[in-house]
């Protein structure tokens, strides 16, 4: 099955990067970009697809709930989230509490040690995508004792105002939760 990715228009350089990461962690292959015209006619195919959509925009709603409808299909959401959308599908945003802010945050680790965040992702058994996870919990942040980045399974998930940071909590309808910041 390929990857498509679909992009609202002033995603262009976060589509770029999009598009590199999964190539790295698929092939170039098995990911293209998708315009609307060719998303609606894979709808039409009744073929299962797998689409990320960055930045969606509102009236994209019908396009993604009509491919989360096909069996076998996987829609991701990734960028700002417009709040009529978020309604549709059944999530509610909330504001972060400042402890909850803090918490993506640790302290350098010592020599020899390492340090993790408060903020952890944990994937839930309930999901069939959770179940298959090698890593059960991921801290938001960890060091090593040199304060570089432990490439097996960690990578700084912040929260500030930088493009891919977390900036905003969107609770999703539970069975569409994969992992969960407690």
């Amino acid at each position: 099955m390929s990857l498509y990715i679909i992009a609202s228009g002033a995603s262009g350089q976060s589509r770029e990067i999009v598009y590199e990461g999964f190539c790295r962690s698929f092939s170039r292959a098995q990911i293209s970009y998708l315009s609307i015209a060719e998303w609606k006619e894979k709808i039409r195919s009744g073929l299962p697809l797998a689409v990320v959509v960055l930045n969606p925009l509102t009236e994209w709603h019908s396009y993604i709930e009509q491919t989360s409808l096909i069996d076998g299909s996987k829609v991701l959401l990734l960028g700002q989230l417009p709040i009529n959308l978020a309604n549709h599908l059944g999530c509610v945003e909330r504001e972060f509490s400042e402890s909850e802010k803090l918490g993506f945050e640790c302290l350098s680790a010592s020599s020899g040690f390492d340090s993790d965040s408060d903020a952890e992702i944990i994937y839930r058994s309930e999901n069939p995508l959770g179940v298959g996870s090698p890593i059960i919990r991921r801290a938001c942040t960890h060091y090593d004792f040199a304060k570089e980045w432990n490439n097996l399974g960690f990578g700084n998930i912040a929260y500030d105002e930088s493009i891919w940071s977390v900036n905003s909590c969107v609770v999703a309808n539970v069975f569409n939760i994969l992992g969960e910041n407690p």
